[in-house]
């Protein structure tokens, strides 16, 4: 993994990224902005002939993820370790889907 990230620092200038821009993931025409990864992910859903290429995002994923965990047979504090990671309240889901 830090190979990769540091690949992705030197080669920066390569792509008239900023050096002022402290995002891993830079924008490369704003001084100080992040790229979107969905408009990264659009066109290429829609190129590759999805059927719901507007469903590929991080939103639909953690939806997606957070209703299989209730199938899950996992401890309280897999859960809790879950939840945080994907920004989800599982109280609400539990009673929702339960």
């Amino acid at each position: 993994m830090v190979t990769a990230i540091d690949t992705l620092e030197d080669t920066r200038t390569n792509c008239s990224i900023r050096t002022k821009n402290m995002f891993v993931f830079a924008c490369f025409d704003q001084l100080d902005s992040h790229t979107n990864a969905w408009y990264a992910l659009n066109p290429l859903a829609h190129e590759a002939g999805c059927q719901h290429p507007d469903m590929i995002s991080s939103s639909y994923l953690r939806t997606y993820l957070s209703t299989v965990y209730q199938v899950l047979e996992m401890e309280d504090r897999e859960r809790e370790l879950l939840s945080g990671h994907l920004h989800i309240d599982v109280h609400s889901r539990k009673a929702h889907y339960r």
